[in-house]
């Protein structure tokens, strides 16, 4: 087998035989990058954007860069309080103080910062709100339990 050549992939390409004798005719493929200019469209440029838009300032202390827009806190929040309501003794009062302030904190920095993930901050504020008063009203019943049996 013989070596890679790159010129039979360019004369393949362009529809040209495979003849090894066969010298390339020199003109051009069918990519848009290798455009010859010969057509009525004048060749695209790349346009900056107005420097006033705030849209093309550079990433600042109040928008991150679009790659790295992540909000923790959030998702830590919306986790710590599904794993609230598992059934561990001590081990859920934990967890329902991590949830409520890491959907404080991960809600105050979408909110701020425009962060993603503002949805699942509420979520996990709003369940670990209902884990709360769903853990008061059993303490109440039992309180009232143990009142009725005296």
């Amino acid at each position: 087998m013989g070596r890679y050549n790159r010129e039979d992939e360019r004369r393949y390409d362009r529809g040209e035989s495979d003849d090894p004798g066969s010298e390339p005719s020199g003109s051009l493929g069918d990519f848009p990058w290798e455009d010859s200019g010969g057509g009525e469209q004048p060749p695209q440029v790349w346009e900056e954007p107005p420097a006033d838009d705030p849209a093309s300032a550079g990433p600042s202390a109040a928008s991150p860069a679009k790659g790295d827009q992540r909000n923790p806190m959030a998702i830590a929040g919306f986790v710590c309080s599904i794993v609230m309501w598992i059934p561990i003794p001590y081990l859920n009062v934990v967890f329902w103080a991590a949830a409520v302030t890491c959907s404080s904190i991960g809600l105050s920095r979408a909110r701020r910062l425009g962060l993603p993930y503002k949805g699942l901050a509420i979520a996990g504020l709003c369940i670990s709100l209902i884990g709360i008063v769903f853990i008061i009203f059993v303490i109440l019943f039992f309180i009232g339990a143990i009142a009725a049996a005296n």
